[in-house]
């Protein structure tokens, strides 16, 4: 099989000027022609600069299909280094390409170049990874055969000998058949770290929506007005009224107003119960909470830390509130991509919630909660 045919590509050659005069031309535009003429190395010298103009301005594309010409053309040229070189430089331009596609070993820019060069929209990861396999194997292919040649033609000393196995090495060293899947796998595991995102943040969406709705359904028609002396108020009854009031803001999508009031609370039941009261810790809680709706996910999870074993040690380990706060750290953990850590959690917590027979509302919420992390984990 000659060179040329070896090398026949999807690629649509550009147009070319050469290509219809020449008396020497084959019918076949890649066919090997024979320059006898300066007619024939003119249009040659013409197609190489195109190519390299091409290359140049970064269509590699058309580089490469004008390239594969030059390359045919000078097969049967008889300076064998001009003829090597242009394959040379084919597979140089080969490699280039091929490691555009790989976008500098980012998987997911790798993907979408894959699914633009395709053209259809879709992901398809097997031949994502046959693709970037094929576009290794040419230039290797021809970089070990043109090495090889140029060994036996021009010498191990000859610049295009030593450029070429230079190439083949570097290439060898890089170890496509185990970088491609690698990559592929990559790819793989983003998506599902992309698609869990995506389920818990509508899954969270859905919960403020239904939410929001509840309170609106109970929401007086005149806003409640906080009086100057309410916000100073003491008085148990009044304080859980503005703990409930700090919750059903926050439902409303009013956060700033949600924390400003619960952090009144926290610091009035503090001042008037003292920081181990159940009440001072459950505005705590209530606290971590908004944080926690404030995707301050961290905070919240370290406040909740410090609130749970205040719960367990005043309430009891297993008193709704204990359990209810366990569960809500889990949750901002799945929150924040700890989709395994989350699931162990609850998963553990369901069993002691229902070896301690727990109120059916905790257990059911705990339930939920594991049926989540336990699928995207």
């Amino acid at each position: 099989m000659s060179l040329w045919q070896r090398f026949d590509a999807p690629e649509t050659a550009s147009s070319d000027p050469t290509a219809s005069s020449d008396p020497t031309a084959s019918s076949d535009p890649m066919a090997p022609r024979h320059p006898q003429s300066r007619r024939a190395l003119a249009k040659l010298a013409r197609l190489a600069e195109r190519a390299e103009e091409h290359h140049d301005l970064g269509r590699l594309d058309q580089a490469i299909a004008d390239q594969r010409r030059v390359a045919a053309w000078t097969q049967s040229e008889p300076d064998r280094s001009q003829a090597l070189a242009a394959r040379l430089k084919l597979a140089q331009w080969l490699v280039e390409r091929a490691e555009a596609r790989l976008a500098g070993g980012d998987p997911m820019v790798a993907l979408k170049r894959d699914i633009e060069r395709r053209g259809t929209g879709l992901i398809d990861l097997d031949g994502f990874e046959r693709g970037l396999m094929a576009a290794f194997a040419e230039p290797a292919a021809l970089l070990a055969e043109v090495a090889s040649q140029a060994l036996a033609e021009l010498g191990p000393e000859h610049d295009i000998t030593q450029r070429a196995t230079a190439r083949r090495d570097s290439l060898t060293r890089r170890d496509i058949a185990h970088q491609v899947p690698r990559m592929a796998g990559q790819a793989v595991d983003e998506l599902l770290r992309q698609t869990r995102r995506e389920v818990v943040k509508r899954l969270r969406a859905i919960s403020r929506e239904h939410a929001r709705r509840e309170v609106l359904a109970t929401w007086p028609a005149d806003e409640p007005v906080i009086t100057a002396a309410e916000r100073l108020s003491d008085d148990p009854a009044i304080l859980q009224a503005h703990y409930r009031m700090a919750w059903d803001f926050y439902h409303l999508g009013r956060a700033d107003q949600a924390m400003e009031l619960a952090q009144s609370v926290a610091r009035r039941r503090e001042a008037s119960l003292g920081p181990d009261h159940s009440q001072t810790i459950r505005s705590r809680y209530q606290l971590a909470c908004l944080h926690g709706g404030r995707d301050d996910l961290d905070r919240a999870v370290e406040e909740l830390e410090a609130v749970i074993a205040d719960f367990g040690r005043v309430d009891g380990q297993h008193y709704f509130t204990t359990l209810t706060a366990r569960r809500v750290q889990a949750d901002l953990m799945g929150f924040r991509g700890e989709y395994r850590r989350a699931a162990q959690l609850v998963v553990e917590l369901l069993r002691e919630a229902q070896q301690a027979d727990a109120p059916a509302v905790v257990i059911e919420e705990v339930e939920a909660a594991a049926a989540l992390w336990l699928r995207l984990a």
